[in-house]
């Protein structure tokens, strides 16, 4: 991870006036993991002109503060980047809360930000193309956010660069003033939109490797909830993107009730008893 470059040759990042952004990592319970993304990061040219931080979240239960001890005795003698801050908690905050105040800290004081979790190992371009992508994105407004993974769908015809309206949380970036518009609420954000008179199109993204029934019915739940404060989705219904590959996919690939309307790669779904 990255599977794929954004550019093939980083622009500039060589630059002595760019300043790269600062690395956030967030980390629990897996010292394993944690090693493997650090180990992955080091090898890449950036990392020794990188600043590094670190958030340990503190152990939910006794059978937890073992392995949360473990992850940061390594966390102690990590080297290879320009600095190294390890923030622990201790008392555990859970992983919303926990990179939610982590990003808002950090990119409030730096302007932009990569942001990975533990449990994710990036190429030797990660930082290239991240740096490369934040730096060159940076003024421009319609851009909030920079994915360092795409799902592996067909690259045919989408270049070496693209945008893409579903965002990736598997290492990313942003800039803070893309992210001063980020609202942990997302229904009171929606009742805003609504109560404003300003129509907003909504993707709810569905079929992601470890989700299940309960997931899934979780995310039709939280669409009705919208409804019932007059929020309007496309043709009046939620609608959900669904990733091309996966096991709901090739379900909704066969016609029937439910599932009505492709566009592209993309299978756009919902009840079709509630169109107009």
């Amino acid at each position: 991870m990255p599977s794929r470059m954004m550019f093939s040759v980083p622009i500039n990042c060589g630059s002595p006036t760019v300043k790269l952004a600062p690395i956030v990592l967030f980390v629990y319970n897996r010292p394993d993991h944690t090693r493997r993304t650090i180990e992955a990061l080091q090898c890449n040219a950036l990392a020794a002109q990188s600043e590094l931080f670190v958030f340990s979240d503190g152990p939910n239960r006794a059978i937890d503060r073992e392995k949360v001890s473990e992850v940061r005795d390594y966390l102690k003698g990590v080297s290879g980047f320009q600095r190294v801050v390890v923030k622990e908690s201790e008392i555990n905050r859970g992983l919303a809360i926990s990179i939610i105040e982590g990003v808002s800290d950090i990119v409030n004081e730096h302007g932009r930000i990569i942001v990975l979790e533990d449990d994710i190992v990036t190429s030797p371009y990660f930082l290239y193309y991240m740096n490369d992508a934040l730096e060159r994105y940076a003024h421009e407004d319609r851009l909030m956010h920079v994915s360092g993974y795409m799902y592996p769908v067909d690259p045919k015809g989408l270049g070496d660069a693209f945008l893409c309206q579903i965002p990736s949380p598997w290492g990313w970036g942003t800039w803070q003033r893309a992210w001063r518009f980020f609202k942990k609420d997302a229904e009171e954000t929606y009742r805003l939109f609504a109560d404003s008179s300003i129509d907003v199109g909504c993707f709810i993204i569905v079929g992601l490797y470890g989700e299940d029934d309960d997931t899934i019915s979780e995310t039709v739940q939280f669409l009705q909830k919208l409804q019932k404060i007059k929020y309007t989705f496309f043709d009046d219904i939620g609608v959900l993107a669904i990733y091309p590959g996966t096991e709901i996919y090739e379900i909704a690939v066969t016609p029937n009730e439910c599932f009505y309307r492709r566009s592209s790669s993309w299978l756009v779904f919902g009840s079709s008893k509630s169109r107009k």
